[in-house]
């Protein structure tokens, strides 16, 4: 007996676990690879936001006569804070596309 309350125990905590690419913004679910814009739609702004130009490697395929180009990179990083009950969310965003999700310290716990 006490093994199938390990199992439905088990069960339902797969079922409703977000894999660790994604995010829940109420309803809306954010996953890796959504653009700035459906993000903006699905969780409203960020409570802080973060652009920077990165420049990455050199690319080959712009060497020209001993001349190597190096191309940059607009890196933006969001922080959402989903409330005092949840972790706040950092995502990452490279030239306009959702690449990583990273989880941070709990949310803002305001005292009245």
């Amino acid at each position: 007996m006490r093994r199938f309350w390990v199992m439905c125990v088990l069960a339902i905590a797969a079922s409703v676990a977000n894999p660790a690419y994604a995010m829940r913004c109420g309803i809306a679910l954010v996953a890796e690879g959504q653009w700035t814009y459906e993000v903006l739609e699905r969780c409203g702004e960020p409570i802080e936001r973060h652009v920077r130009t990165v420049f990455q490697g050199v690319n080959p395929g712009y060497a020209i006569a001993g001349y190597t180009a190096l191309w940059s990179v607009v890196v933006e990083e969001w922080i959402y804070d989903l409330g005092p009950h949840r972790l706040r969310r950092l995502l990452r965003f490279e030239d306009g596309q959702l690449v990583a999700i990273e989880t941070l310290d709990r949310g803002l716990i305001l005292l009245r």
